[in-house]
């Protein structure tokens, strides 16, 4: 059927939401975009515009990101996506900026120059957030506190490791069946002390894996 005005907007808002492909959306995108019919989506184009397409779909991410610039836009456009990922982003207020309180997001560490210092009050501060998913990342030394503070994260359902030289994993175990997690996700971490981490008679590998909880 031809594009035309009197089509509703809202139709192709909810067909593209479905189109999972970066490649393939924002093919869509370029065809719409020139007769306005875009709608609600008009802001997703408008990120995609600023910011590289892969941070824009099909996940909403952004990298070490220190101005809320775009605020209106990652505002209205929230809602599209399952969470909103920061990486590197040790700014809680600076977040909270781009989201209503309802707003799943997904927080990962950075090995890179943005660290939040102190640990203990950045986590703490992470239970502002409607946290879903915390990814840590060559942090080690970190996870001890991060344990003490998955109490406060009530909406958790991951938890991802990578990359991590833990002494053990038991600490995080111990709060699982207490949190709502369905997802805790190893990848590429090992214990100080041995290569594998057992768990009800099964081991932990230290290649990628995902355990459904």
């Amino acid at each position: 059927m031809p594009i035309t005005m009197a089509t509703p907007t809202g139709c192709h808002a909810a067909c593209g939401l479905y189109i999972q492909d970066e490649a393939s959306f924002f093919r869509v995108f370029e065809a719409f975009v020139k007769s306005e019919a875009l709608g609600s989506l008009q802001r997703v184009w408008n990120l995609a515009s600023t910011f590289k397409r892969r941070r824009v779909w099909p996940e909403l991410q952004f990298i070490e990101l220190e101005t809320s610039d775009h605020a209106a836009d990652i505002f209205a456009v929230a809602p599209f996506y399952p969470a909103v990922v920061f990486v590197g982003v040790n700014d809680n207020k600076l977040m909270q900026s781009f989201l209503t309180p309802s707003t799943p997001v997904a927080w990962h560490s950075s090995t890179r120059k943005y660290l939040p210092k102190p640990w203990d009050a950045w986590y703490s501060r992470l239970a502002t957030l409607n946290l879903v998913l915390l990814h840590e990342e060559g942090r080690a030394d970190t996870v001890d506190v991060m344990v003490a503070h998955l109490p406060q994260y009530m909406h958790l359902q991951s938890i991802e490791l990578a990359f991590c030289r833990v002494f053990s994993l038991t600490p995080i175990l111990q709060f699982v069946r207490h949190l709502t997690l369905t997802t805790l996700a190893p990848n590429y971490t090992r214990t100080r002390l041995q290569t594998t981490t057992t768990r009800v008679g099964s081991t932990w590998p230290s290649r990628p894996s995902t355990f459904k909880i």
